[in-house]
């Protein structure tokens, strides 16, 4: 087993010997298992160091990619008992001279700095810089501090090396980079930013923030030492290489595809607001009458749901602790309901009168839009030719150049220093690293998926090694791209969401655990029919759920027994609808301490809902239960999701595309730079080229940037529209060329659907809507009523003589237990479920029920015949498993019966019944 993986690492082993200083790779890679237990210093077991420093921040707008960031607030200078906060440096200095310290920094500048260099640390607090958040800035410190009362001149006596020292004072904001350049020299940004990325110019010398000899406890040894400067030379030599490889772009061509790029920025806003203008003129009327319409169809029903449940509440027992809060709330929403009728009929007529308008004028509108479309294709198509007349698309196509950019971004993502702090472990530890510079297939595909979380290369290494272990399948195909995309996400351990009984300490996902509980599922047939087909990257978005294995398979067989109909439906809510028709939005119940210490999160959820960010938490969590991929999309207050689908990822719970205001998954800006790579990785084969433009561009010192869309909300888009093209933002040449080859290939997908699209028959289309129309066939055999001979009544849910047939709210659906199941919905109040049951004998019968029901304090109403008694009936809280009702005695008369069923309660939730069962009292 580990030789075939030492194999699948040592692959063009040869290719990459150049970039190598060891004498090859003989021994496999060694298991590492106590790196996965769950305990508390599961995240330190990785180094068994510390650091308050948070050290590695992925940030596209950081030099090299990453920032470093204080984790914690002291608004003291360090001391010897609190050096955890203290980072140091190795300064080669080449020439002798007085120099100024320059730092690139993001948001306020709070801070600590040596005046001197050394380990005898003289610390000068740094504040009120007032640089604006999201946006690094070059500060010369030295001409900031340079006064009678402090001198911040750093002399030389002669070339060597520096130790200079930082400390942290307040978390949140970013430090990327330093310089330091002779007093009587002026540098420019430029000139800076090139230097920290190793191209530096005489009296200049600038080196990355995460580059350290040490942060806090996180200290090279000197084996450390020997190992970090052998990937610096590494870094140095695949950079000379690549930039050897390189055309030359004329600097002015260059500045045009920014120019281009800012144009265009400047022209998608300007076509949403295009877009806005017309969907209020055309879409939102047509949408508003149905809505309006609809509206005004269910009041009534919505009415006699409201009077209903009031009766119940005031027809409980006196002494019934939930009776008071019952009548109040049903009190409530009878009066807001009765409030609401004049609102449901203007609205109907407002929408009628809008809609006539709108019709009359659609032409106008749809040519108003053509407009601003030609004007955006224009757009891309000028940066588009702008970018192919380069000619630089050989050079993106072939792979000549992959080993050194493999290399080159392994060891720039994950740092030298970072990669040097792993490998001085011990020469496993070492080994590991140097089979993976040395193999490059691996690299290129944990490249493409975007790297591990943090960049932990060698920690995600270990796990893989420990999941091949575990699992003969891992070696190949879907179980493979699992695998490592288990590795990739939990290279630093996901925190879990566990029960509040289980305990205050922290406890971490078992991502050998998390690999066979996905493997076992896929196995039994429990997961998503695309799981097969998902690529690294999607599965990512799988495994990296802060819920328990066992809560996930939980969930799975939760809506197996609870909503089979929405494991089964075949659009874009598929899982997920349970968060629309079952965790409905309120606060009030888990605000009244309704969430159990017993149950997860999850569990809780489902019982008790919640508003936006307790139903997209559950949405997630439900989906990546049945293997599909998701992702937060948050807005401006507002939490929502995007989910994959087979027609592609879409937003749910939210707004559409666009609207999303924070990072998701990782690196990306931007919701629509999300959607981009989506799509653009349709195209395995021609997306490699995106990654290789991104990868170049990191080699140039531009860093990685995963688009260029800016974090622009409703509210900010006008004010956007106010700028020039000069005054926007846009990533330096290579990222652009990146972005430029990944439109090309959507651009080219979609013409693709659209060609199928036209060519799609009228006869399939007809095929496709009498399907859908078909509903659920009820076999004859759930229709019917069966006695045995001892006098037992089985009745199948499906065997009711009202509805015959679903209809809103009563629900039949094939169950996973066989036959029909029904499901009744929290909006049937008015709404009964009867049965018409011939009783072999007159007298007592004990009534129990096969049922699942997702929350507590749920209940029937039972009416026998014409009794003017209504049985309250008190149901198990399942928590999602089938279950048996506590038997309910009733009487009934020998021959015909109708037993009827009514919800109607102040706080209800589904119930799905596979079966009835009416026991003759002995």
């Amino acid at each position: 087993m580990k030789q075939k993986l030492a194999n699948k690492l040592c692959r063009d082993q040869e290719s990459g010997r150049k970039y190598a200083t060891g004498q090859g790779i003989g021994m496999a890679l060694t298991m590492v298992i106590a790196v996965f237990t769950q305990t508390a210093n599961t995240a330190d077991a990785q180094n068994n160091q510390s650091s308050s420093w948070n050290s590695y921040v992925p940030d596209a707008r950081a030099l090299g990619h990453v920032a470093i960031s204080a984790s914690n607030n002291s608004f003291r200078a360090p001391g010897e008992s609190d050096n955890d906060r203290v980072a140091t440096y190795l300064v080669p200095f080449e020439q002798a001279g007085t120099y100024d310290l320059y730092v690139r920094i993001d948001h306020g500048g709070t801070m600590f700095f040596s005046r001197v260099f050394g380990y005898d640390y003289q610390w000068q607090q740094v504040n009120g810089l007032d640089i604006p958040e999201g946006e690094f800035t070059w500060v010369n410190l030295s001409e900031r501090f340079n006064s009678s009362r402090v001198d911040l001149t750093y002399t030389v006596a002669a070339p060597g090396n520096q130790i200079l020292g930082i400390a942290g004072r307040n978390r949140g904001h970013l430090i990327d980079a330093f310089a330091f350049g002779l007093t009587d020299k002026t540098f420019t940004d430029a000139q800076l930013s090139a230097a920290a990325l190793g191209h530096p110019e005489p009296g200049l010398v600038g080196f990355q923030a995460e580059s350290a000899i040490s942060f806090g406890d996180y200290k090279l040894t000197e084996n450390g030492q020997r190992l970090m400067a052998q990937y610096e030379q590494m870094l140095a030599a695949t950079s000379a290489e690549i930039a050897q490889q390189l055309p030359a772009i004329d600097p002015e061509k260059q500045k045009e595809i920014q120019d281009l790029l800012a144009a265009l920025k400047l022209r998608l806003v300007n076509y949403e607001l295009e877009q806005v203008a017309w969907r209020q003129a055309v879409e939102h009327p047509e949408s508003n009458l149905r809505t309006a319409q609809r509206n005004a169809d269910l009041f009534p029903i919505r009415l006699a749901n409201a009077e209903v449940i009031l009766q119940n509440a005031l027809a409980m027992d006196d002494d019934h602790e939930d009776k008071a809060r019952a009548v109040e709330e049903a009190q409530n929403r009878l009066n807001r309901t009765k409030n609401s009728e004049n609102r449901v009929q203007n609205r109907l007529a407002a929408a009628e009168r809008q809609i006539d308008g709108a019709r009359a004028n659609r032409a106008k509108h749809d040519a108003e839009l053509q407009v601003g479309t030609e004007a955006t294709a224009r757009s891309y198509a000028a940066l588009a030719d702008a970018v192919g007349a380069l000619d630089i698309e050989n050079l993106l196509a072939s792979d000549a150049l992959d080993q050194a950019l493999a290399i080159h971004t392994v060891i720039s993502e994950a740092s030298p220093f970072k990669l040097a702090i792993y490998a001085q472990q011990g020469p496993e530890y070492e080994q590991r690293i140097e089979q993976l510079l040395g193999s490059k297939p691996f690299m290129i595909q944990m490249l493409v998926a975007d790297g591990p979380t943090g960049n932990q290369f060698g920690p995600a290494l270990e796990i893989y090694e420990a999941i091949l272990a575990a699992s003969p399948r891992a070696e190949e195909g879907l179980f493979q791209r699992l695998a490592l995309a288990v590795a990739l996400e939990h290279a630093e351990p996901i925190r879990l969401s566990v029960a509040a009984v289980e305990g205050d300490e922290p406890q971490f996902a078992d991502p050998v655990q998390r690999y066979l509980s996905y493997e076992k599922a896929f196995l039994n047939g429990e997961l998503d029919p695309g799981f097969e087909s998902l690529d690294t990257w999607s599965l990512r978005m799988v495994v990296n759920g802060d819920e328990p294995d066992e809560i996930s398979a939980w969930g799975r067989e939760m809506l197996r027994n609870f909503r089979p109909d929405q494991i089964t439906r075949d659009d874009g809510r598929r899982y997920s609808q349970i968060v629309d028709s079952d965790i409905p939005y309120g606060s009030q119940f888990f605000q009244m301490g309704w969430d159990r210490d017993d149950l997860n999160l999850f569990q809780n959820i489902l019982a008790n809902s919640g508003i936006c960010g307790r139903r997209a938490f559950f949405a997630r969590f439900i989906l990546r239960a049945f293997g599909n991929p998701t992702t937060a999309r948050s807005e401006h207050g507002h939490a929502a999701l995007v989910r994959w689908t087979p027609d592609g990822w879409v937003p749910y719970l939210g707004g559409g595309w666009g609207t999303g205001n924070r990072v998701i998954f990782h690196h990306y800006p931007s919701d629509l730079d999300f959607r981009a790579s989506t799509q653009a990785r349709m195209d395995s084969e021609r997306f490699i080229k995106v990654k290789r433009a991104q990868w170049i561009a990191n080699a140039q010192g531009e860093g990685i940037q995963f688009g260029y869309h800016d974090r622009v909300n409703n509210r900010d888009r006008r004010k956007y529209t106010e700028q020039s093209p000069d005054e926007i933002a846009v990533p330096d040449f290579w990222n652009i060329v990146s972005s430029v080859t990944q439109h090309a290939i959507i651009r080219d997908l979609d013409a693709k659907a659209r060609e199928a699209a036209d060519t799609e028959s009228d006869e399939s289309k007809e095929s496709q809507t009498e399907h859908a129309e078909a509903g659920v066939g009820i076999p004859a055999t759930e229709r019917k009523i069966t006695v045995n001979d001892d006098g037992v009544i089985h009745v199948p849910a499906a065997a009711s003589s009202e509805p015959t047939d679903s209809t809103d709210g009563i629900n039949f659906m094939p169950s996973f237990l066989g036959g029909v199941q029904v499901y009744l919905g929290r909006q049937v109040a008015a709404r009964t479920l009867e049965y018409t049951i011939n009783a072999p004998e007159a007298g007592k019968y004990h009534l129990t029920a096969k049922l699942v029901t997702p929350a507590p304090k749920q209940h029937l109403f039972l009416t026998v015949n014409d009794s003017a008694e209504r049985i309250n009936v008190d149901l198990p809280y399942t928590i999602g498993m089938w279950a048996e009702l506590d038997p309910v005695e009733v009487e009934l008369k020998q021959g015909a019966n109708t037993l009827s069923f009514q919800r109607g309660h102040y706080f209800q939730k589904g119930v799905s019944i596979r079966h009835f069962t009416l026991t003759p009292v002995q």
